[in-house]
């Protein structure tokens, strides 16, 4: 019933009551006021439902002297009695108003017999009468749209604009309603409506969700392996940006640490992996890709293993290209031996020497002062004596600049008296070349080795050079 039928009706009944809503009976003094504060006029409740009614007396009489009751026009026995408080409020409640319009009156009599009344429509509905959509739910009892069988309190919400569950909020838990008030819906892309941290937008974290709802799970943390070459950050992976870096990747000349070591193209063409301000480059490798080194350095290291290997490196006797010229070990190196040329072997060399690493060819003397290096006889220190030139001529076997003879002592044989002035002899004074004079290197003469005094009667022996006989075989000159 709308509130303009319920007036009327309110009205009808007063008049068939033959009442107005408030009358004040005449009395010897001032009679009591009486009035309903509470519930307001064309109030509506359901059957069965707990009315409060509220009243407040005022009299210039004991206010607790004064008779107070309740009744309703379509109860026949009295409703309540009960006197008001010290400060004239009156409260009565009751479950037992029948359905239909009650006209309910409160009654104020004092100890003088002065009375007022108030009266006030209640509108009592029926259960049946209520649930007008058969939802089971009355308005009164929550139901938030009672024409509407959907619509009752604990009914599904649905995604229509529409409080279905008439708990004072539309849509909530449906793709319309923010439910977890992150400012997005799951209409407008809210993957978890549940979770404010899930999102459209929403920084992607390293939780095992898709934070931003993009259909990728922490794309951009360090758990998720971005750049799909099966490793993450948590994994190692120094760039996820990047799929050619990554633990285990084959480091190339890039500019990019592609093994994540912490080393950036080393053994590779384009960068100095062992410090020595060198790289190997296009110089060394001609299949480098890039044209310098990506570190700064210096191209042309031929061994970037090794610090002391490079083009300002100190060529070393010890095997290895330290200087990176395409040679190993190369005359003049340091820690290196001087070897004269040796062609006859005998140990001593010839001209100047070379200072090599390792003996090569002919030069392998550790000696010079050889004076004819085609005879391994002729060299300094040369002690024998030879009856043939070395081969060009010379005698010189011992390199001292000269050609000394192996005999050069002479025969010499004196006359006179021996043993004591009786025996008249010759004596030899000493070896040597019976005609006193040495042949030259490699010519033969006579060579006296021995000899023996005679008297004056051994006619074969005369005074002179020849006094003497003399034994041994012609003998040729040895020189050295």
């Amino acid at each position: 019933m709308n509130r303009a039928a319920l007036a009327a009706a309110l009205l009808a009944a007063l008049a068939a009551a033959g009442c107005n809503q408030t009358t004040v009976v005449d009395a010897p003094d001032s009679p009591p006021v009486i009035s309903i504060v509470f519930p307001a006029d064309e109030a509506e409740f359901a059957e069965g439902e707990v009315v409060t009614f509220q009243a407040r007396l005022t009299d210039d009489r004991d206010l607790a002297a004064t008779e107070i009751s309740w009744s309703s026009s379509l109860v026949p026995e009295p409703l309540d009695t009960a006197p008001s408080d010290a400060d004239g409020v009156i409260e009565f409640t009751t479950v037992g108003l029948p359905p239909g319009l009650n006209l309910v009156t409160v009654h104020a009599v004092d100890e003088a017999g002065g009375s007022s009344q108030d009266s006030v429509a209640v509108a009592i509905r029926a259960l049946e009468e209520l649930d007008a959509d058969r939802d089971g739910f009355a308005a009164n009892a929550g139901d938030c749209d009672d024409a509407d069988p959907s619509i009752y309190p604990g009914a599904p919400e649905q995604a229509n604009g529409v409080d279905d569950d008439c708990d004072g909020t539309i849509d909530e838990g449906t793709v319309l309603y923010d439910d977890d008030g992150d400012g997005t819906t799951e209409l407008e892309g809210d993957c978890d409506d549940g979770d404010a941290a899930t999102g459209p937008g929403a920084p992607e974290a390293c939780d095992g969700a898709d934070n931003d709802c993009d259909g990728i799970v922490d794309e951009d943390t360090p758990c998720s392996d971005d750049d799909g070459d099966g490793s993450s950050e948590n994994g190692g992976d120094c760039d996820d940006g990047d799929p050619s870096a990554y633990p285990g990747g084959s480091e190339v000349a890039d500019g990019v640490d592609n093994d994540c070591d912490g080393h950036v193209d080393e053994d590779t063409c384009a960068a100095d992996y062992d410090g020595d301000g060198y790289c190997p480059g296009r110089e060394v490798d001609p299949s480098c890709p890039v044209e310098t080194c990506l570190d700064g350095s210096v191209p042309g290291d031929c061994d970037d293993g090794d610090p002391f290997v490079s083009p300002s490196g100190v060529e070393t006797c010890n095997g290895t290209d330290d200087d990176c010229d395409g040679t190993t070990d190369e005359e003049g190196a340091d820690s290196c031996f001087e070897y004269y040329e040796d062609k006859d072997g005998d140990g001593f060399g010839v001209g100047s020497p070379r200072c090599l690493c390792a003996f090569e060819g002919d030069f392998h003397a550790f000696q010079g002062g050889d004076c004819y290096d085609f005879n391994g006889d002729a060299h300094p220190g040369q002690l024998a004596y030879f009856n043939a030139h070395r081969g060009d001529g010379s005698w010189d076997y011992d390199c001292d600049g000269g050609e000394g003879l192996e005999l050069a002592d002479r025969y010499d044989g004196e006359c006179g008296f021996f043993e004591g002035g009786d025996v008249w002899g010759c004596a030899v004074v000493g070896q040597g070349w019976r005609d006193g004079v040495p042949p030259d290197c490699g010519d033969s003469a006579d060579w006296i080795d021995s000899c023996h005094g005679c008297d004056l009667f051994d006619w074969s022996c005369a005074c002179g050079i020849y006094c003497c006989d003399y034994s041994g075989p012609t003998r040729t000159q040895a020189c050295r």
